[in-house]
C-alpha cells in the first residue's frame, strides 16, 4: 500500500531525475536526552539520502501517550512542500504521521522533515519510534530506498526545573555526528561567526537549572569546508582542530558552573571567528532559607518587619515569595521586607526563595499579632429617633491612641466610622450626627496606636431608632403613629356604639307605632259598628221606644267613653314618635 501510494505521488510529480537508488535513512534527533516532568522538548525527523535522488517519504513515529504528549507540529523548515497526508498527530494513539513530497528532489544529508513539541506527563524511558516509513526515489519507478531507521530515547526526571536540584540520567555517550559531504563553493573572504541556536539555553545571560546532553544547531554556509568546536569553562578558547562538516551536534554538560561552548568555520581562504556562548548552569537550590522576625514572632504590631537569609553559591537569590495563610502570594526582590497589614490573631507565612536558575527553597513561620489594650464604651444615647441623628458616645482610652468608632446595622452593614483622640484624663466623647433609619444599630470601638497595633473590638448593646412619641404616658411614650391608631380605633368604637343605639331606639319606637296603629284601629273599628247599629234603626222608619232609645244612649255613651279614653292616649303615644317618622306617615 505504502508503495503504492508513494509511487502515485511520483508519477504525479512526474520526476525522473534520480541515479541508481543506493541507501537512504530516517532518524529522530531530540532537542535534549534529559528532561524534567511538565517540561516539553522537540524531536525532529531527518533523513540522510546520501546520493539517492528522492521526491516523497512518509513515516510515523509512535510514543508512549502516558508519559508524553504532543503540543504542536511544526513543518516551517521542512524539505517537503508538497504534503499528501498529514502532518498530523493523536494523542490517544501516540502517534504522528505524515506523507510528503518535493517537486525539485531531494537528495543530501540531514534534511529536516518535521519537528515535534512534546511535554513530559510522567517519569520514565520515553522511546521515539519510527515505523510505517517509506522513501521514493525519483527514478520514474517509485523505488522504495529506505534501508535504515534510528529512534530515540529520552530519559523523563520526576521533578519540575523550579524544584528540581538533580537531574534524569542522560545516555552517556551523545549521538554520533552526522557528516555532510559535498563539494563547497569558493569564498572571497573568510567565514563569518556561526549563529548558534541552542533551544535547550536560548538566552546566554540567563542561568538554567538542567544540565546534560542539549542539541546546537546552525546554518551552514556552501563555502564551508569544515567546523571546529570546545566546549569548556574558558570564555576565549579558540577550537583549532576541524571535525569534518556538519550542521548540528549534541554537546554534554555534566556540572553545575559557568560554561562557554566556542564554534568557528573554515572555507578556502581559512578559518573565521568564533563564537563564544555563555551557557550558566545551577542546579542546586538555595541553602536552608532562615527567617528573623524583626519585631518578634509574637508582637503587638500588625505590619512585622522580616530578615530573609539563605544563600546561593552560583546564581545567587532572585526573588522571595511570600504567602500569607490562605490569601494569593505575592514576590518581592529585598531580603528584607515588611509584612502588609495583619488582622489580630495567629498567621502562617510561607516564604519561598527562588534563585536566578529558578531553583527553590522555602521555609514556613508563624506570627502572633498582639492586641493593645481596649478602650471602653461607658455611655451612648438610649433613645435615638428618626431622622434626627445626634447618636453620642463616649468612653475612656490610653493616652496616645487614636479611637475608631464604627456605626453598624445589626445586619453588619456599615453605616457610618470615624474618629476621636482622648483628653488628658484619657476620656473621649463623639456624636453620629446623621440621620438614621427605622431599625437596629450597634457601635464598635477600636484603639489603635501610631504603629497601627489594634486593640481588640468593644460593642455596644443594641440601639433602637424609631418614631419620636407626641407624648408620654406612666412613662410609655406614645408616638404619631401609634396616637393616630388610637383615634382611629375610638371613633370606629364611637361609630358602632352609635350606629347599634340608633338601631334599638329604632326598635323600640317602631313597637309605640305599632301599638298606638293597634289601639286607633280597634277605637275605629268599634265605633264603626256602634255607628252602624244606630243607623240602622234610625232609618228603619220604626218609632223609638224607650227600649231603643235606651241601647241607641249606651251605644253612644260607649262611644263617647272610647273617644274620651283615645283623646289622652294617643297624643302620648304620637309623641314618642319622631318627627321624621310622623311625617312619613303624613
Amino acid at each position: 500500500m505504502i508503495k503504492h501510494l508513494l509511487l502515485s505521488l511520483a508519477c504525479v510529480l512526474g520526476l525522473s531525475l534520480a541515479t541508481q537508488a543506493k541507501a537512504a535513512t530516517l532518524y529522530v534527533l531530540p532537542d535534549r536526552y534529559a528532561v524534567p516532568v511538565g517540561d516539553t522538548f522537540t524531536a525532529t525527523v531527518f533523513t540522510d539520502t546520501e546520493d539517492v535522488g528522492t521526491n516523497a517519504i512518509q513515516a510515523e513515529v509512535l510514543f508512549p501517550n502516558t508519559l508524553v504528549e504532543v503540543v504542536s507540529l511544526n513543518s516551517g523548515a521542512s524539505v517537503l512542500n508538497y504534503w499528501l497526508d498529514g502532518p498530523s498527530f493523536s494523542n490517544e494513539a501516540g502517534s504522528v504521521s505524515f506523507i510528503g513530497g518535493s517537486a525539485t528532489g531531494l537528495s543530501g544529508k540531514s534534511l529536516r522533515l518535521l519537528s515535534i513539541a512534546f511535554k513530559v506527563k510522567a517519569a520514565g524511558s520515553i522511546p521515539l519510534t519510527l515505523t510505517n516509513a517509506a522513501i521514493t526515489a525519483s527514478d520514474g519507478n517509485g523505488t522504495n530506498v529506505l534501508t535504515s531507521m534510528r529512534g530515540a530515547t529520552i530519559d523523563a526526571g520526576g521533578l519540575a526545573p523550579s524544584t528540581s536540584s538533580t537531574q534524569p540520567a542522560v545516555p552517556s555517550t551523545p549521538p554520533p555526528l552526522v557528516q555532510i559531504v559535498r563539494k563547497p563553493t569558493i569564498a572571497a573572504q573568510s567565514p563569518a561567526k556561526p549563529k548558534l541556536t541552542i533551544p535547550l539555553f536560548p538566552d546566554d545571560q540567563k542561568w538554567y537549572n538542567t544540565r546534560g546532553q542539549f542539541l546546537v544547531s546552525w546554518p551552514l554556509p556552501t563555502d564551508i569546508s569544515a567546523v571546529a568546536s570546545a566546549l569548556d569553562k574558558n570564555p576565549k578558547t579558540i577550537p583549532q582542530k576541524s571535525e569534518g562538516l556538519f550542521d548540528n551536534k549534541f554537546f554534554d554538560i555534566r556540572e553545575d558552573g559557568i560554561w562557554y561552548l566556542h564554534m568557528r568555520f573554515k572555507n578556502n581562504i581559512g578559518w573565521g571567528e568564533t563564537t563564544h556562548v555563555r551557557l550558566a548552569i545551577d542546579t542546586v537550590a538555595p541553602s536552608i532559607l532562615q527567617v528573623r522576625a524583626l519585631d518578634g514572632f509574637t508582637a503587638e504590631t500588625r505590619k512585622p518587619t522580616l530578615a530573609l537569609g539563605g544563600e546561593d553559591r552560583l546564581s545567587g537569590i532572585d526573588s522571595y515569595t511570600i504567602t500569607i495563610d490562605t490569601d494569593a502570594p505575592y514576590t518581592v526582590k529585598e531580603a528584607t521586607t515588611t509584612l502588609p497589614l495583619l488582622n489580630l490573631g495567629v498567621h502562617t507565612v510561607r516564604i519561598e526563595a527562588r534563585d536566578l536558575a529558578g531553583n527553590t527553597a522555602e521555609n514556613t513561620i508563624t506570627l502572633q499579632v498582639l492586641p493593645i489594650a481596649s478602650p471602653t464604651l461607658t455611655s451612648w444615647t438610649q433613645n435615638v429617633y428618626i431622622g434626627e441623628g445626634k447618636l453620642e458616645a463616649a468612653g475612656t482610652a490610653e493616652q496616645g491612641v487614636t479611637v475608631w468608632l464604627a456605626l453598624r446595622a445589626t445586619s453588619g452593614e456599615l453605616i457610618t466610622s470615624q474618629s476621636v483622640e482622648p483628653d488628658t484624663q484619657g476620656n473621649w466623647k463623639t456624636v453620629f450626627d446623621l440621620p438614621l433609619k427605622k431599625g437596629t444599630y450597634k457601635i464598635e470601638v477600636v484603639a489603635q496606636n501610631d504603629r497601627e497595633a489594634i486593640s481588640e473590638t468593644v460593642f455596644s448593646e443594641n440601639i433602637s431608632v424609631d418614631q419620636r412619641p407626641l407624648l408620654t404616658i406612666a412613662g410609655i411614650g406614645i408616638t404619631s403613629s401609634v396616637f393616630l391608631f388610637a383615634v382611629l380605633l375610638a371613633l370606629i368604637i364611637a361609630f358602632g356604639a352609635g350606629r347599634y343605639l340608633q338601631l334599638k331606639g329604632e326598635q323600640r319606637m317602631g313597637w309605640r307605632t305599632l301599638i298606638a296603629k293597634r289601639d286607633i284601629y280597634s277605637f275605629l273599628t268599634e265605633l264603626e259598628q256602634q255607628l252602624k247599629e244606630a243607623l240602622a234603626k234610625a232609618e228603619g222608619g220604626k218609632t223609638l221606644n224607650m227600649s231603643s232609645t235606651a241601647t241607641i244612649q249606651y251605644q253612644l255613651k260607649q262611644v263617647l267613653a272610647r273617644v274620651q279614653k283615645m283623646k289622652y292616649y294617643l297624643p302620648e303615644g304620637v309623641e314618642n314618635i319622631p318627627e321624621k317618622k310622623r311625617a312619613n306617615r303624613k
